[in-house]
């Protein structure tokens, strides 16, 4: 396990930022580049920390930590559907299972997710990751910050 705080975790989340903000600026090569730096650097576990870091990462900026209803909030944004996402694409319901999983702390269902991703192909995988990073970096081009409470207000109320 890559532990918080040592050189490997550090050169990690350097890696996941730098990620992130290719990403945000639209720089595809350098998502590319920074993604394969992950997997050469870090393995499947690099790969598995760093969606981790981005689902967090996008929990903070949607105002959703540590929402009680925020699984119902991040299937209506990301999904855009919050009662039938079985119509979308795989990768964008993967996406979807993996922030609800962490905004829920279910362990479990976090583990579903990687499991799912272990076992794709190689197109199926990379689809997965790049959903990830690209619905993420949308968000934050596009919304502003805490805009998941204000989602979760409109479908309560509307």
């Amino acid at each position: 396990m890559i532990e918080q705080g040592t050189p490997e975790y550090v050169s990690l989340a350097g890696l996941a930022t730098a990620t992130m903000v290719a990403a945000i600026d639209d720089h595809d090569d350098q998502v590319t580049a920074c993604l394969r730096l992950i997997r050469d650097k870090h393995g499947a576990e690099g790969i598995g920390m760093a969606l981790l870091m981005w689902c967090d990462s996008w929990l903070e900026f949607a105002g959703l930590r540590g929402e009680q209803d925020a699984a119902r909030t991040i299937v209506a944004y990301i999904a855009g559907d919050p009662d039938c996402p079985e119509h979308l694409r795989p990768q964008i319901q993967w996406v979807a299972g993996c922030v609800r999983a962490r905004a829920d702390n279910d362990y479990a269902a976090w583990g579903e997710r990687m499991n799912e991703l272990a076992a794709c192909d190689a197109a199926g995988y990379t689809n997965r990751i790049y959903a990830m990073v690209y619905i993420f970096a949308n968000t934050f081009n596009g919304m502003p910050a805490g805009f998941g409470r204000l989602l979760g207000e409109e479908l309560d109320h509307g």
